[in-house]
């Protein structure tokens, strides 16, 4: 109801006089005249919560109001009206078919990629404001609880050689089957070569609150940055590369790269390699010549390992040291 005063402070009426002590309009109570109504065009509640999916795309019904409309938009923020727009995010979604039922809002096919957390969700009258920027969505339509990984700029690191296992990534509501997978570019089929189980990470049994590569096996693949993709596997059905599309870090293999540096060195001479390179190689790493790498084949005459010395811009340098190969050639 839209309700009337009339404030005679200051008045100089004789009405104004005799009514001087209850004339301030100070308090409700004053506002005893009825004018009409006032409709307010906008949500209500302002506690309707909702939940989305890192890496699915974001839509749900149900939203209440007076009067919404297709045209109104609604925005993801940390605060109603704050013009910081939040990093990663969508832009607004869009009031899709209002019914009596409350309206259907979607941000279209785009895919959500923010972090896990909670957030705000803030709305925006769709034809009375522009709706161009964070300050014009003020009104705090409630929680936005956005299941996912954060922060995504989570590391692991592992060694080729070895069993990959990495600690399990962290977030909001993530579960411990949900799934990793170590791709060049997240939601996209390039996957690195040599990584054992296609490079897809699964709950390890033996290491609670960890993730492994294919059970444990062995990692010898090329040293490099790579991305760390992760799909919720309690909510959907994570099997192929483009489930894949949260971006949670990175993934830093060591190792030498790439895996086809060819060397030379003469049988009776002093045998040095310069120009080794790789991701984190460091001086102490150790070098051995077999026939076949991880096979019991040593090379007859050659069987003493060598060790790196130093590294430097070109890559690093290895050398046997004193120990001269008198191998046959091959």
């Amino acid at each position: 109801r839209l309700c009337w005063c009339t404030d005679l402070e200051g008045a100089n009426s004789s009405y104004a006089e005799s009514n001087r002590s209850s004339s301030s309009c100070s308090s409700y109570d004053f506002f005893r005249v009825d004018a009409g109504g006032l409709t307010l065009v906008g949500v209500a509640p302002l506690a309707q919560h909702r939940t989305c999916v890192a890496g699915q795309t974001c839509a749900f019904g149900g939203i209440l109001g007076h009067h919404l409309s297709v045209t109104d938009q609604f925005l993801v923020l940390d605060t109603c009206g704050s013009k910081s727009l939040l990093p990663r995010h969508l832009t607004s979604g869009h009031a899709v078919v209002p019914t009596a039922s409350g309206a259907w809002v979607s941000w279209g096919s785009t895919a959500m990629s923010a972090p896990g957390g909670r957030y705000r969700l803030c709305w925006c009258a769709g034809g009375v404001a522009p709706c161009s920027s964070g300050e014009f969505f003020r009104t705090d339509v409630g929680e936005l609880l956005v299941i996912g990984v954060s922060p995504l700029t989570q590391r692991r690191t592992c060694v080729s050689g070895y069993a990959c296992i990495i600690d399990r990534l962290t977030g909001e509501q993530v579960s411990t089957s949900d799934s990793a997978w170590v791709l060049d570019t997240c939601g996209d089929t390039g996957i690195p070569p040599r990584l054992p189980g296609s490079g897809l990470f699964s709950s390890s049994p033996t290491a609670p609150g960890r993730l492994w590569l294919s059970s444990g096996a062995t990692l010898t693949g090329s040293g490099g940055q790579y991305r760390l993709c992760w799909c919720a596997s309690s909510v959907f059905d994570c099997r192929t590369q483009s489930d894949f599309k949260v971006d949670a870090g990175e993934l830093i293999v060591v190792s030498p790269s790439p895996m086809d540096q060819d060397r030379t060195c003469v049988s009776g001479q002093r045998c040095l390699i310069r120009g080794l390179r790789g991701m984190g190689l460091s001086v102490g790493d150790r070098l051995l010549v077999l026939h076949t790498c991880g096979v019991p084949s040593i090379v007859p005459g050659f069987s003493q390992s060598g060790s790196v010395l130093s590294m430097g811009a070109s890559g690093a340098e290895a050398s046997w040291g004193i120990a001269v190969p008198s191998a046959a050639g091959g």
